[in-house]
């Protein structure tokens, strides 16, 4: 069983940006998809269990998870197994950035943390080295410090005063116009841009970036025309990637697209 949303990504991503991700295993699909499009820069890869279902154990991860300016930092920390079975847990850090996560089978877990605040990287997708744990019921891990990297709000507009987004499909047989900005990860995942607000001339998209380093951008999608900020038309079918590079303290404007309905 593919999600609804992962199906849409699927069917609306071009093969090329598809081609590049690691993100989206065969056979596997995205557990609780609406509440990973409400989530500021999730990893597919924290998200992706089996269709199976997830098994549980008895071993235990505690930490606590701190930016590396040295603040606590509040997340959902997901814990994902390496090899087979796939298995993993989930958990909310606290204001003082501790986390406990539990039900556990022995093994070795990637963990990945997605800041609420949208201020720091989630390690599943942008770490070079990815933070590993090794647990077990007879050795649970306790006082692990997971450091989160800082980075640089990518904020993104789209304009859309004739709402061809927000219009139902023609007919029950098509999709509606769809429209996903995404980025390219350095671990080549591709993570979307969720929408952090709406109004009657478009949409803003916003997620963290690494300072200092070149990310692609990308658009994609179906039933609508795309042209960026100097009128210049993009190909939504194949996607068209914006190199985008945010300077440390700088605050970077938003980088702005227009949305058209497709002409007869």
């Amino acid at each position: 069983m593919t999600s609804g949303y992962l199906a849409l990504l699927l069917s609306a991503a071009p093969a090329a940006l598809l081609a590049q991700s690691s993100s989206i295993p065969h056979g596997t699909y995205v557990r609780g998809a609406p509440q990973w499009l409400s989530m500021r820069g999730t990893s597919f890869q924290a998200a992706v269990m089996s269709s199976g279902g997830v098994p549980t154990g008895a071993a235990t991860i505690s930490g606590v998870v701190l930016g590396d300016d040295g603040k606590a930092v509040r997340a959902l920390i997901t814990a994902v197994k390496s090899g087979r079975p796939v298995a993993g847990g989930q958990n909310e850090s606290n204001a003082a950035g501790s986390f406990v996560i539990g039900g556990l089978l022995d093994g070795t877990y990637q963990l990945c943390a997605v800041d609420h605040s949208g201020t720091y990287l989630d390690p599943c997708n942008w770490a070079e080295t990815p933070a590993t744990v090794t647990v077990s019921a007879k050795q649970p891990v306790s006082g692990y410090k997971l450091t989160v990297a800082k980075g640089a709000i990518l904020r993104v507009r789209v304009n859309d005063a004739g709402q061809v987004l927000d219009k139902p499909a023609a007919a029950l047989n098509q999709m509606p116009a769809t429209l996903i900005v995404a980025v390219m990860t350095a671990r080549h995942m591709i993570q979307p841009l969720p929408v952090v607000s709406k109004d009657s001339g478009g949409r803003s998209h916003q997620t963290a970036i690494p300072l200092n380093k070149a990310v692609s951008l990308n658009l994609f999608g179906k039933g609508f025309t795309l042209t960026d900020a100097s009128g210049k038309s993009l190909d939504t079918a194949l996607g068209t990637p914006v190199p985008v590079q945010i300077a440390p303290g700088q605050a970077a404007p938003p980088v702005t697209f227009t949305v058209g309905p497709v002409k007869p």
